[in-house]
């Protein structure tokens, strides 16, 4: 097979790995609203994208933020709870994914102090701001601790850096594993258990 019809045949699998993570953030986007006490708080994904980056012209990452209808609405009126965000991360790998790497959700409770400050929304260029605080070592002190990640802010720079941010709890599950018939199990229901997470990880 030549070269030619290798990138051909590349570019069909991207094409039809985006049309399934379309259909599987629609299928979740659709639930929430029906199902769940969950609500899309950004209408977009946010994601990544760089004309000079050439690892960017590829989208390998998508981010879907949510929050939680029974939490309080933020004083300032700017469309955002003053509560925690739930993040559903679907990242696809990366060019240094190693053989036997699989595709995985990050699921995450964003903790900050008061988002009473926020604009309203949040540009999909923003994605730097959900992606990085659950791996950034540099910035982030980051514990594993019965199955789950905390990352915390090492100092004050760093929480302002991610928009005030003080701790990230994070799961992590397999995509291949996500199905519509065990989505609220796996996605909803684990949103869930991060919700109640101050009674389960130890301070």
């Amino acid at each position: 097979m030549n070269s030619g019809n290798n990138i051909c045949n590349a570019l069909r699998v991207m094409i039809k790995t985006y049309e399934n993570v379309q259909k599987l953030m629609n299928y979740t986007k659709i639930y929430a609203l029906e199902k769940t006490k969950y609500y899309l708080a950004v209408p977009k994904f946010l994601r990544r994208k760089s004309d000079n980056d050439i690892t960017a012209w590829l989208i390998n990452d998508f981010i879907l933020l949510f929050q939680h209808n029974d939490d309080s609405d933020c004083e300032t009126d700017n469309g955002w709870k003053n509560a925690p965000i739930y993040v559903m991360e679907i990242y696809l790998g990366s060019a240094e994914s190693e053989e036997g790497d699989v595709p995985q959700i990050y699921l995450s409770k964003f903790e900050y102090n008061d988002l009473n400050g926020w604009s309203e929304g949040c540009s999909p260029a923003n994605n730097w701001v959900f992606y990085w605080p659950p791996i950034d070592e540099e910035l982030m002190d980051i514990v594993e601790n019965e199955g789950y990640s905390i990352s915390k802010p090492k100092n004050e720079k760093a929480s302002k850096k991610y928009w005030g941010v003080n701790k990230v709890t994070t799961l992590e599950i397999s995509l291949m594993d996500v199905t519509s018939d065990n989505l609220e199990q796996l996605i909803f229901e684990n949103f869930d258990k991060l919700r109640r997470m101050e009674s389960v990880i130890n301070e």
